[in-house]
């Protein structure tokens, strides 16, 4: 599954532009599943098992990455822009993107710091204060490969760290799409319904459609949570550990999920050695608490697997962690449904 990970993390898609990777998953899951692309651009497949499960079951992850979009081209052909989902402005200053549909390569700058005033020295620069230099001396250069509205994101390369973990951007959440596409690839139990779902970052308009289409009894999101098991982080305020398993969720904010959900995963992880762990905050939000409210109400449940630097260049996650959270899934789905 690595080498899908790989893959699927460097291609391009940020909020509202997933539609390469959603033609990439789409060529993935043909040959096992009935799929299709829905008017938002959700990518939607029913997997037939061998058996009609006791309730209709929706898994549910999303395709899209943080990134940026071009808003102003300057006179002197720098691109001034906007974030795409939420972007620390302390992490970009410096770092390579590839800009507009051809991928050019530019750096996001600002001002130097020798020319920085004592205020602007010692506090964050904001992102109207950043531009992204591509090497045009003009804006009439500029605008012969670029135009308002189109969209950058993190170059990266997928590089392994260690015996096991790897880094590299979009990973939150395209490790969950690589675990989806072989769930729904082996899976062959009960029937399934896999959701890859549009912008997520923007405010989870694509799984609110989708679940709607679909009208699950259950339904498993699938995402990624900061692990912040780092530097002089006290242990109450680590959320999540890299190398400690899957995050089985009781609680995000804004929902609080089905407690006999919670109980079968974790009777499930327990009976089959599976290591797991629970977050030691209760934060953010998954799109979770949409699909809860959706149509009459729909039993919800957060999984997720532990990710360092969410939301950067590289980010940074542990293979065994995806091993442990398919291998839970795949029991969960069984027990689920006796």
């Amino acid at each position: 599954m690595i080498n899908n990970i790989e893959k699927l993390s460097l291609l391009s898609g940020v909020s509202g532009f997933e539609s390469e990777v959603a033609h990439n998953i789409m060529k993935q899951l043909n040959k096992s599943c009935d799929v299709h692309i829905d008017n938002l651009g959700n990518v939607i497949a029913y997997k037939k098992g061998d058996k009609k499960p006791v309730n209709k079951i929706m898994l549910t992850t999303h395709m899209d990455e943080v990134g940026f979009i071009i808003t102003y081209i300057e006179e002197s052909g720098l691109l001034r822009f906007s974030t795409v989902g939420i972007i620390d402005p302390r992490i970009v200053v410096g770092k390579r993107v590839l800009v507009g549909k051809n991928q050019l390569i530019g750096v996001i700058g600002t001002k130097p710091v020798h020319d920085k005033n004592d205020h602007e020295e010692n506090n964050s620069p904001a992102i109207a204060d950043l531009y992204i230099d591509f090497g045009s001396l003009s804006k009439a250069e500029t605008m012969k490969h670029i135009s308002m509205g189109d969209i950058a994101i993190f170059e990266s390369e997928f590089t392994k760290l260690g015996n096991d973990n790897f880094m590299c951007k979009s990973l939150d959440n395209r490790v969950n799409c690589a675990v989806l596409i072989q769930l729904l690839n082996n899976f062959t139990e009960y029937d399934i319904f896999g959701v890859f779902s549009v912008m997520h970052l923007v405010g989870g308009q694509g799984v609110k459609t989708a679940v709607n289409t679909i009208k699950p009894d259950i339904a498993i999101i699938l995402d990624t949570t900061n692990a912040s098991d780092i530097g002089d982080v006290s242990a109450t305020k680590q959320i999540c550990k890299l190398g400690s398993g899957p995050i089985i969720s009781y609680m995000d904010r804004g929902v609080v999920y089905d407690q006999k959900l919670y109980k079968t995963l974790v009777e499930t992880a327990n009976s089959n050695n599976i290591i797991y762990q629970n977050k030691n905050i209760v934060c953010e939000s998954n799109g979770s608490k949409g699909v809860q409210a959706s149509n009459f109400g729909i039993k919800t449940l957060g999984l997720s697997i532990p990710c360092r630097y969410i939301h950067s260049q590289n980010c940074v996650m542990q293979y065994s962690d995806i091993n442990d959270m398919l291998n839970l899934l795949e029991k969960a789905l069984v027990n689920i449904n006796n």
